[in-house]
């Protein structure tokens, strides 16, 4: 039985967001859509190397997906699992968006 996910957006998260989406002007309405095709995506991912998630920063939990060509999505992930480590639910707590230039 595939776990469920929950998606917890962090305080700096937001802030990023809406600075973004401000300075993205009127093309922030294709990156509203953008996002929110990631965020389905790694909420109906099953880390089985399916999609172009990766390792992010050298904490082990942190993780980036991208949004677009442009922008990737920046989260870590924290799983409940059972006595017998059967996971139960996938917490990915979305942390920031950055450049795909800042990250090369």
């Amino acid at each position: 039985m595939q776990p469920r996910t929950l998606l917890h957006p962090t305080e700096t998260f937001g802030i990023h967001f809406d600075k973004l989406c401000e300075a993205l002007g009127d093309s922030a309405d294709a990156f509203g859509s953008d996002l929110a095709k990631a965020l389905e995506r790694i909420k109906q991912y099953k880390w089985d190397g399916s999609l172009p998630i990766r390792p992010h920063g050298s904490s082990g939990t942190d993780f980036s997906c991208p949004i677009n060509e442009e922008f990737i999505l920046v989260f870590s992930r924290e799983t409940d699992r059972t006595g017998e480590g059967v996971p139960l639910t996938v917490h990915l707590h979305l942390q920031t968006i950055e450049s795909v230039a800042t990250v090369e």
